[in-house]
């Protein structure tokens, strides 16, 4: 079937930079959210799938939310909604609604929609926000959850709709563009089950180096009101006994005693070579 959209115009393309910068707004929010709207959002999303309105409680943090006791956890898992929810609104890669939009571009045109908007945006927020706060929680507390929708990886998706919607004239249903907006707009993570919905509040603060990667010197790059945190270096998280400390505090010698590469090699980028030969001489460091 031959794709009805083989190039963007350049009429197009002037439309991408306006959308993508409004889903960073949405992503990068640091605003407590307002618990009616975000509970109105979240009953939008039961009913984009045919579910009536669950009981909605409140958290500060994801760790807030997973920090309840494990056999109230357990009691939801048979109920998990998370793919069902993005199956239905088409975020899923495979969905009936991303093939339907798919048969219409030309692969050409869709890896550039997806560069400039799902990539861009992707890449800040889902791949550094979330992966590193999923890491703080399974290290904190052994959380393998997965049954979360994360807003800032929604962003995204939510970028590249609106273009297809706006510009292209996608024909998608209002009920779910509304679903998909409003809980980006409104809402912290989401952990949705049946009967219940966890709903959290946003960060009180995000901080990224002007490369746009996590980073924040002697102090968190992603904060919670409930004390929550993550550390980060240039997009590298880092443990709380390195994150506290400015990097000229650090000392050569946790080099020899750091056993994760990564980490290992953040400590070098931060000490720097002249320092660590000066400290520790011409050793060879292992990495």
């Amino acid at each position: 079937m031959k794709t009805a959209i083989e190039q963007l115009t350049l009429s197009q393309k002037s439309e991408i930079p306006p959308i993508r910068e409004k889903w960073r707004a949405y992503a990068l929010s640091t605003e407590r959210i307002d618990r009616e709207r975000a509970a109105q959002a979240v009953k939008a999303v039961y009913a984009a799938i045919g579910l009536p309105e669950p009981e909605m409680v409140f958290f500060d943090s994801p760790h807030a939310a997973l920090r309840q006791p494990k056999n109230l956890l357990a009691s939801f898992l048979g109920s998990l909604l998370r793919g069902k929810i993005e199956k239905e609104l088409g975020i899923q890669q495979g969905s009936q609604l991303r093939n339907e939009l798919e048969d219409r571009l030309s692969s050409e045109a869709i890896d550039y929609l997806k560069r400039q908007l799902w990539g861009l945006l992707a890449n800040q927020f889902g791949l550094q926000v979330g992966k590193s706060l999923w890491l703080e929680l399974r290290k904190q507390l052994g959380s393998q959850n997965d049954n979360c929708i994360q807003p800032e990886m929604w962003a995204s998706h939510g970028g590249l709709f609106e273009f297809y919607i706006s510009v292209l004239n996608w024909d998608y249903s209002s009920a779910s563009w509304e679903a998909l907006e409003s809980v980006v707009r409104e809402c912290g993570w989401i952990f949705p089950w049946r009967k219940t919905c966890f709903v959290c509040d946003r960060p009180s603060k995000l901080s990224f180096d002007n490369q746009r990667l996590l980073h924040a010197d002697a102090q968190p790059a992603i904060q919670f009101t409930d004390g929550f945190c993550v550390y980060a270096y240039h997009g590298v998280r880092i443990p709380e006994k390195y994150g506290t400390l400015l990097p000229y505090q650090w000392q050569p010698q946790w080099i020899l005693s750091e056993t994760d590469p990564e980490l290992r090699q953040v400590l070098i980028d931060g000490i720097g070579m002249l320092r660590i030969r000066k400290e520790l001489g011409n050793i060879e460091l292992d990495l």
